[in-house]
């Protein structure tokens, strides 16, 4: 997959999280949220990890398989992007942007009418 960097991804309105999150998993490797976190450099925590990859792989962006538990404590999650994913998450995002656009396009040209309809 082509490498995508964050701060493209948040200059054109994403999330600081989502950004990371994909940057991150864009490359095809199946990550932990610890190994997120650590990819990151820390700049992202466990909870904001965990929102995220759930935004994510709930619009099926992220793949999200639960790991077997050695011990007591929870199982792990493991999460994954494929080529597939990758391109529906810019597709998508790329739609939503276009659609902002257009919405404040049109409410400028709403207040240039206004402003031209004013005398003085």
């Amino acid at each position: 997959m082509p490498k995508i960097t964050k701060e493209v991804l948040m200059a054109a309105g994403c999330n600081r999280v989502d950004a990371w999150v994909v940057e991150i998993l864009s490359d095809g490797i199946a990550m932990t949220s610890r190994d997120i976190e650590r990819a990151s450099d820390v700049e992202l925590r466990q909870p904001e990890v965990s929102i995220g990859t759930s935004k994510l792989s709930e619009k099926h962006f992220v793949n999200v398989r639960e790991n077997e538990g050695e011990g007591k404590g929870r199982p792990t999650k493991t999460y994954s992007m494929n080529a597939k994913q990758f391109k529906a998450f810019l597709v998508w995002f790329i739609e939503s942007k276009e659609k902002q656009i257009r919405q404040v396009s049109g409410n400028l040209d709403t207040l240039r009418k206004i402003a031209g309809g004013i005398k003085g």
